[in-house]
C-alpha cells in the first residue's frame, strides 16, 4: 500500500526527474553522480525514511574501493546512493533495478552483466579503480543466487580495497510507521590483508563482517 501512495507521490516529481537526467549526460562524473545522490535522497524523503549511516568514518576519503553488501530489497541500490559519503557507480546483473532512477544506473558509469559478458566487464572494473572509481555489489541477489568469488578479481588485479557494507531493515522502506534503516560501513580490507587469501576465503570474510555488524545492537 506504502508503494502506491508513494506513487502517487513520485507522479508529480517524475517529470523532473526525467529532465534532469537529460541534462545530466552533458555533465562529468562527478557532477552526474551528485545528482543522483541528491535523487535518491529526495525519493528515501517522499517515502517517509529516515536513513541512518554510520561508521563512514572507517571510510578514507580516497577513492578506488569495492564495497559490498547484503541485498533484501530492490531499494537497496537508492539507500546506498544516498548514504555513501563518496561517488559510486554499481556491478550489478543485468536484472537488476532501481526504482525511479533506473537511467541513473547508466548516468553513474554503472556496470550490468549477465553471465556471459561479466569476466569481460571484470576486467574493465578493475582498470577503473586503478584509476579510482568505487564500485558497489551485492553479496548476493534478490534470488538469492550468492555473489561469485571471482567477482572479486577486480580487487585482486587492481589490488584495491574491499569494504564490508550492512544495510539493516531495508524491507521496511515500504512499510507505514516508523522504522529503523541503517546502512553501516565495516572496517575495509585491505589488499595487504586479503592479498595472500583464496577469493573463496576473503568472500567468506566479508560475509562475515557483515553478518557481526547486521548483529550488532537491537535486531532488527
Amino acid at each position: 500500500m506504502k508503494r502506491f501512495f508513494l506513487f502517487l507521490k513520485m507522479i508529480l516529481v517524475l517529470p523532473s526527474l526525467y529532465f534532469s537526467s537529460l541534462k545530466a549526460k552533458k555533465l562529468n562524473f562527478e557532477e552526474r553522480a551528485h545528482i543522483a545522490q541528491i535523487w535518491s535522497q529526495r525519493i528515501l524523503k517522499k517515502a517517509s525514511v529516515h536513513l541512518h549511516v554510520s561508521n563512514t568514518n572507517l571510510i578514507p576519503l580516497e577513492d578506488g574501493y569495492t564495497f559490498i553488501s547484503n541485498h533484501s530489497s530492490k531499494y537497496d541500490g537508492i539507500l546506498l546512493l544516498a548514504a555513501n559519503p563518496l561517488k559510486v557507480s554499481f556491478f550489478i546483473s543485468s536484472q537488476e533495478r532501481l526504482p525511479y532512477m533506473t537511467k541513473y544506473l547508466e548516468l553513474i558509469d554503472s556496470i550490468k552483466y549477465n553471465f556471459d559478458s561479466r569476466d569481460d566487464y571484470l576486467v574493465k572494473m578493475s582498470q577503473d579503480l586503478r584509476h579510482q572509481k568505487n564500485f558497489h555489489l551485492y553479496i548476493e541477489d534478490l534470488k538469492h543466487h550468492l555473489l561469485s568469488s571471482s567477482q572479486l578479481d577486480a580487487a585482486y588485479i587492481s589490488k584495491t580495497a574491499i569494504v564490508p557494507v550492512a544495510i539493516k531493515n531495508s524491507k521496511s522502506l515500504m512499510k507505514f510507521g516508523k522504522h529503523k534503516i541503517e546502512v553501516s560501513y565495516c572496517t575495509p580490507l585491505h589488499f595487504e590483508e586479503f592479498g595472500h587469501l583464496s577469493a573463496e576465503d576473503t568472500l567468506n570474510e566479508i560475509k562475515t563482517s557483515i553478518v557481526n555488524e547486521l548483529n550488532q545492537g537491537d535486531k532488527i
